[in-house]
């Protein structure tokens, strides 16, 4: 990939909703030999070479293409939308924005829409240019990471499941609040402690001066500069 926001959606799509000759093309071109992959109900370390008896020699890359195998034996109808997708340069991160309904055949009349953030970590490849012979930069995907909340992450498997963890994270929501209440004098002891040790420790403290609650915390919200909020 030489331009990675606009040339994923197709290859997610490959993976996804190809063949399984399509998945392996896929995954060849655009997949280092040592991928890995890590997903909540799955994973795939990175490795580039070990023996199997009666396959040979195999690496993660392959490893990971059976598992694409078996997520279309699982769900031999998918429908897949790249909602967003942002690369970062710096880190050479790619985040993706992802949406599908998910098919599984044991249960036909069940098909969830699932939704799940992907980051994948790419790393540079050089490819001579075909028409000037000329190193050109390309990226290949060394790490695939599928993030799912967890109500999301159940439609795999259990219809219904959803209203289920919705209801035990209303409940955690409820206890946080009630910790945060019975629990108030440690808040309180907290921002004393911010007010009158950090808050000297930046600075911010002195004759005629009140403490904003923010002290030296506060200065390294901002780019990690060692600068007050305010500007």
């Amino acid at each position: 990939m030489d331009n990675p926001k606009l040339q994923i959606p197709p290859i997610i799509h490959a993976l996804t909703e190809g063949s399984p000759a399509l998945q392996h093309q896929t995954l060849d071109t655009y997949f280092t030999p040592d991928a890995s992959f890590s997903h909540p109900l799955c994973a795939v370390p990175s490795f580039s070479h070990l023996h199997v008896p009666f396959i040979g020699d195999i690496n993660s890359r392959w490893v990971l293409w059976m598992v694409y195998r078996w997520y279309k034996i699982l769900s031999p109808r998918i429908v897949l939308e790249v909602d967003c997708s942002e690369f970062n340069p710096e880190s050479a991160l790619l985040f993706l924005r992802i949406r599908q309904i998910f098919s599984l055949f044991l249960l036909p009349f069940y098909a969830p829409t699932v939704h799940l953030t992907t980051v994948l970590t790419l790393v540079p490849a050089p490819a001579e240019s075909e028409f000037t012979g000329l190193a050109k930069r390309k990226y290949l995907i060394q790490r695939q990471e599928d993030f799912y909340q967890s109500n999301e992450v159940v439609k795999f498997f259990w219809p219904g499941g959803t209203k289920v963890v919705s209801l035990f994270r209303w409940i955690a929501t409820v206890v946080c609040i009630f910790g945060a209440v019975v629990l108030a004098p440690v808040t309180w002891v907290e921002q004393w402690w911010f007010e009158r040790v950090e808050g000297r420790k930046g600075g911010r403290l002195g004759p005629g001066k009140e403490a904003d609650g923010w002290g030296y915390a506060g200065k390294r919200l901002v780019n990690g500069e060692g600068r007050g909020l305010e500007g």
